[in-house]
């Protein structure tokens, strides 16, 4: 094992711990929170200190620190060449204010379009993925392992946009969906992103995509997937935070982004 990434790998473990105990010990009763201009978009305080606290954390590395709740449109020049840490205080907040179990603490590094270091913690589930260095993928310490399965013989997990403006965009979207659950062992949302990509690195799933999620969502998560030996596509739309992705098995995940090229949805390339 190289050193190389060992000390950001072992920082974003810290992390999305440290976020992980904060979530564990605080209680939804009389939690402040608040709209970004969609109501499916919820922010709540926790939201604003988890990420306040990541920052300290990640401060000392040395590289751009991009959080979800604190962004600037600027941000996003130069990330295509550029080296940054993306946070996400709670990937899935909806979800987490409504008592459902899949939400998560992401923190993901990009470097030159790349994921080389990632770490996601899902608190309701006692468990933390993380990479360290360039050795692997772990989950709870278990070696995380890509297998092969085919697309017909796969359970699949999606991440839509939250942009609906495009009403077009929109229809192929759910057909997609539609189709993929009828054509496969089933097509579901789980409503995170990260949790969707950590559970198709673990096995559960057998590919998981989205289309035009956000790089916070998904960063860590991604880094997880391709040190697990997944087969990982990605378009990243310049000047802006949105990635659209397929990821999983091999066999399905590649089925699955030639169909998303396809259909017009994603112009997907391989970066493992």
């Amino acid at each position: 094992m190289t050193n190389k990434w060992i000390s950001e790998s072992e920082t974003a473990l810290k992390a999305v711990t440290a976020g992980m105990e904060i979530l564990s010990e605080r209680k939804l009763e009389g939690l402040s929170m608040s709209t970004k201009g969609n109501p499916r978009d919820i922010v709540t305080e926790l939201d604003v200190y988890i990420e306040e606290q990541i920052k300290k954390l990640l401060g000392t590395s040395g590289h751009k620190i991009i959080g979800e709740e604190s962004v600037s449109k600027t941000d996003a020049a130069g990330l295509e060449k550029g080296t940054a840490w993306l946070i996400d205080p709670i990937d899935g907040t909806t979800n987490f204010v409504s008592s459902l179990p899949y939400y998560s603490v992401s923190v993901g590094l990009i470097s030159d379009s790349r994921f080389p270091v990632g770490a996601v913690a899902i608190p309701s589930l006692k468990e933390i993925f993380f990479t360290m260095g360039e050795s692997g993928s772990y989950m709870n310490g278990r070696t995380l392992k890509a297998k092969r399965a085919k697309l017909q013989e796969s359970l699949i997990v999606a991440s839509f946009s939250a942009a609906n403006e495009d009403r077009a965009q929109r229809a192929k979207e759910f057909d997609l969906f539609g189709r993929l659950n009828d054509r496969s062992r089933g097509c579901l949302r789980l409503g995170s992103a990260s949790v969707n990509i950590c559970n198709a690195a673990a096995g559960r799933f057998n590919a998981a995509y989205g289309i035009s999620n956000k790089l916070w969502d998904v960063a860590g998560a991604l880094a997880v997937a391709s040190r697990a030996g997944c087969r990982v596509y990605t378009e990243r739309k310049a000047g802006t935070f949105l990635i659209s992705y397929v990821l999983g098995a091999e066999g399905a995940a590649d089925e699955l982004a030639e169909l998303l090229k396809k259909e017009g949805l994603a112009d997907l390339e391989r970066i493992n």
